[in-house]
């Protein structure tokens, strides 16, 4: 009876351990060779799909997959390719192009995947175009350095929480979020970005984005912005006041295409390093208001195509941009039709600088009346009201600038038009006019806001606003 006992209790061991061992094996593929490709990466192991089982993750219709005793369908986690964060004893340390051009998977479940020794998701999602949602939630970030492309051209991804990632040891974020067309919104609020050099077309081509909560972004280390939220039509504010650029070396088309965006803080911007400026704001038809004061041009080169297009801005002072080092600035001003001021006196381009198509299509008349320009000097307003700038000289027209020291601009406009002096914006000051050889042609109090004062043209005169004067060519 014993001896019955006993093997009873054997054969119920042996079956138990039995199922416990299929079970085991079910829970994870025995080969995960049969699954993944390893190649060398550094002192560790780079990780990409099996072209078998890329195949059937990629299964629009759903697939399956199976080494024989593990089987894979679609819907069920991945198999993780990094037991405890290794492979054969050594680090998985790159999981770049993972899933690039699984075009037609719908869902992704990653919640088994061991990534923390992992260094470079480059590209991990890029182009998964039919991918509507994907779990992430087991991802250690901790040691990530490269997110560049990771979830490019996601196009039908409509949410991605992230709230579990670590990025302190992110360096590039280039594209990141790039042709993610369905996004809505973006909550990247525990996002640490204070070793990110890159951010270029980060958000570009989100073309549903209507809000992103950039609160937690330290930019300190940003070299590049270039078209950081290119052609985001839909958003209609952006908060950048925590932005700090003084690295940043190009803005190139930065909000290039942002129609919607009506008004922009760029008060905390320091571009002391920037050499691009190249279509900043092209295309941001609605920006009504912009204050760049703060701004510094002293290292651009190119002013090209800067406000192209900005059809709703009525005024742009832009007397403190150093152009000392600018090459071009073709099309800058291009399509600015409702212009009425647009004060360029402290441009000094050099001959060699281009205008090409600067003022097409800028500036707006009143009554018959052009838009006021002005320039330093009469040989800068001549190449400005050149042809060569597609200037209409019926709705935009250069004259030389006040340039009356200790006299704000913004409050004292004197141009000529003309045989008549204009002097606009006085507030009871007395104007006194004398000839070159010092001979008082005019003296009075001024009772109005603008003075119209008839003077012989070809004529150089002295102009006192005041206590300060200044010379001006009629």
């Amino acid at each position: 009876m014993k001896k019955q006992n006993a093997y009873f209790f054997m054969l119920l061991f042996v079956v138990a351990m039995s199922s416990f061992c299929q079970l085991n094996a079910q829970s994870a593929p025995a080969d995960l060779t049969k699954f993944y490709d390893y190649y060398t990466s550094g002192s560790g192991y780079g990780v990409k799909l099996n072209y078998l089982f890329k195949a059937e993750v990629n299964k629009a219709e759903g697939g399956t997959y199976s080494d024989g005793d593990y089987t894979w369908n679609t819907g069920d986690p991945l198999p993780n390719p990094a037991l405890d964060g290794m492979y054969n004893g050594k680090p998985v340390v790159k999981m770049s192009n993972l899933f690039e051009y699984c075009s037609s998977v719908t869902t992704l479940d990653l919640s088994k995947f061991n990534t923390s020794n992992v260094i470079d998701m480059s590209s991990m999602f890029s182009r998964c175009e039919s991918l509507q949602s994907v779990n992430l939630s087991s991802f250690n970030t901790s040691n990530v350095k490269f997110m560049s492309a990771m979830f490019f051209e996601c196009k039908k991804l409509a949410s991605l929480d992230l709230s579990n990632f670590n990025t302190s040891k992110v360096e590039s974020m280039s594209q990141m979020f790039s042709g993610c067309y369905y996004l809505t919104t973006l909550n990247l609020g525990s996002f640490n970005t204070s070793n990110v050099e890159s951010m270029s077309q980060m958000f570009s081509n989100c073309i549903r984005l209507t809000t992103i909560d950039l609160s937690s972004f330290n930019t300190s280390k940003v070299e590049s912005m270039s078209q950081m939220f290119y052609y985001c039509p839909e958003l209609t504010s952006l908060d950048l006041s925590n932005f700090d650029t003084s690295n940043v070396n190009t803005m190139e088309s930065v909000f290039r295409l942002c129609s919607s965006l009506t008004t922009l803080n760029l008060s905390s911007f320091n571009t002391s390093n920037v050499t691009d400026f190249n279509q900043m704001f092209s295309g941001c038809t609605s920006l009504s208001t912009l204050d760049i004061s703060n701004f510094d041009t002293s290292k651009a080169s190119t002013l090209g195509w800067m406000f192209y297009d900005c059809k709703s801005l009525t005024s742009l002072d832009l007397r403190h941009f150093d152009t000392s080092s600018v090459t071009q600035i073709d099309r800058m001003f291009h399509g600015c039709r409702r212009l009425t001021l647009l004060d360029l006196s402290s441009f000094n381009l050099s001959d060699e600088t281009t205008l090409t198509g600067c003022f097409a299509s800028a500036g707006k008349s009143t009554d018959g009346v052009p838009a006021v320009g002005y320039a330093k000097d009469a040989a800068h307003a001549d190449r400005f009201n050149d042809a060569s700038t597609y200037i209409n000289p019926g709705d935009l027209v250069f004259q030389v600038s006040t340039g009356i020291e200790g006299v704000d601009a913004s409050d004292v406009k004197i141009y000529s038009l003309g045989s008549t002096l204009m002097i606009e914006g006085l507030t009871r000051q007395t104007i006194t006019i004398y000839s070159a050889s010092g001979t008082m042609v005019y003296s009075n109090v001024a009772t109005d806001a603008t003075l119209n004062i008839d003077l012989a043209t070809g004529v150089t005169y002295i102009v006192k606003v005041g206590s300060k004067s200044s010379k001006i060519v009629m």
